[in-house]
């Protein structure tokens, strides 16, 4: 049934309107036993409902529209106050969209590096034509003429290997002359393995001692006054690149960034302690690139491997890192390497341990560092085994 069939039900059921347009208050007693209720006498019974859905619709729509507005109105002023921010353009913003600014700044990044290449092409070509003739030019030098070394043959840094068990290591004429003076040095592996001697205290004037905290320790206390220590507590040789342990009037500085070239004859190195618990072969590895680096530096210096010094029994026993076990198999990998690479391998072990090969524990308080007093029987051990070349 319709909307306008049930209103003209509706009407008829009431029976018919007054004047007005209103049922009356006589008309109303007329119908039924119940009264006509007093909210339909203030209302008009031919209400047109259809009317009120399209107003309702087109308030809605309305809504809808104002919503929409508003949300435009939001965006537009956004992306206003956007581009004045950054300082762009409507067109700008309008590249962006399309795309065509990717495009702008791949062409330009293209003309860039065409520009780029074109420059290193043409550096090229011109140090290949400068060589060319420097070539030319040293091809036409009469034989008598007398060919002055340059700078870089003349320092100190340069060293050749003459083919021979010698090194010609190139210094400055101390006359003040352009021209080098050579000076001929014994290679100190020529004839390795070489016994070993009882030597004075002398012999250490120029040794140089590297090593942790057992090493300073014997550095401050064997009377061993004349030689070099490079030595510091917690010393890891995995961080010998970086780790300050020479002491600089701009305070400590890593080993290579100390040593001089060329100064030492003898050099100890006593680690491995500190580096306990991770892999013998990255150690070992790392030990002789550590190895390689000094001898460089240090090219008429041998190299003297030192042995880790044992603990006490009560101290290998609680410290499964830091165990007699663990430090022999590093100390075996250490005399491999001594042998394969013409080190001379030093081990003081016989002069401070008992018969089981630990540390004896009055010679150490807390099971590890030597005493004071026991720095006598070390320095006297490499004394009694030094290399004569």
């Amino acid at each position: 049934m319709s909307r306008r069939n049930r209103k003209n039900k509706l009407n008829e059921e009431w029976q018919e309107p007054s004047n007005t347009g209103y049922f009356s208050q006589e008309e109303s007693g007329k119908v039924g036993e119940n009264p006509i209720p007093e909210t339909i006498m203030q209302e008009p019974v031919w209400l047109d409902v259809d009317d009120r859905g399209a107003h309702r619709g087109l308030r809605v729509f309305a809504i809808v529209m104002a919503l929409v507005l508003t949300v435009v109105i939001a965006v537009g002023t956004g992306i206003a106050l956007a581009l004045v921010d950054l300082e762009k353009k409507p067109k700008d913003l309008i590249a962006a969209v399309d795309g065509s600014d990717v495009d702008a700044a791949v062409e330009a990044a293209k003309e860039e590096y065409e520009a780029i290449y074109a420059a290193a092409q043409a550096k090229v070509t011109a140090d290949l034509e400068q060589a060319s003739e420097q070539s030319e030019e040293a091809e036409e030098v009469p034989e008598e003429t007398e060919l002055v070394a340059s700078a870089d043959i003349a320092g100190v840094g340069d060293i050749i290997n003459a083919g021979t068990n010698d090194i010609i290591v190139y210094k400055p004429a101390t006359d003040g002359s352009s021209g080098p003076t050579t000076t001929v040095v014994t290679d100190p592996n020529a004839n390795y393995p070489l016994p070993f001697s009882t030597v004075d205290l002398s012999y250490f004037d120029d040794a140089l001692f590297i090593g942790d905290s057992r090493m300073l320790g014997f550095g401050l206390y064997s009377g061993l006054n004349n030689a070099t220590f490079y030595a510091v507590t917690s010393f890891s040789l995995f961080r010998y690149e970086t780790m300050p342990v020479v002491q600089t009037a701009n305070g400590k500085v890593p080993i290579f960034d100390a040593l001089p070239y060329d100064q030492f004859t003898k050099i100890y190195i006593k680690v491995g302690l500190n580096e306990l618990g991770g892999s013998d072969a990255a150690f070992m590895q790392t030990y002789d690139e550590f190895v390689t680096k000094l001898r460089e530096m240090e090219p008429r210096a041998i190299i003297y491997t030192h042995a880790i010094l044992p603990v006490t029994a009560a101290k290998s026993q609680t410290d499964h890192t830091h165990s007699n076990e663990n430090i022999n198999a590093r100390n075996e990998a250490l005399r491999q390497y001594a042998e394969e690479h013409k080190c001379y391998y030093i081990d003081i072990k016989p002069v401070v341990s008992l018969p089981d090969g630990s540390l004896m524990p009055e010679m150490a308080g807390d099971g590890i560092h030597l005493k004071a007093g026991y720095m006598e029987l070390w320095k006297e051990y490499l004394r009694t085994h030094a290399v004569i070349f």
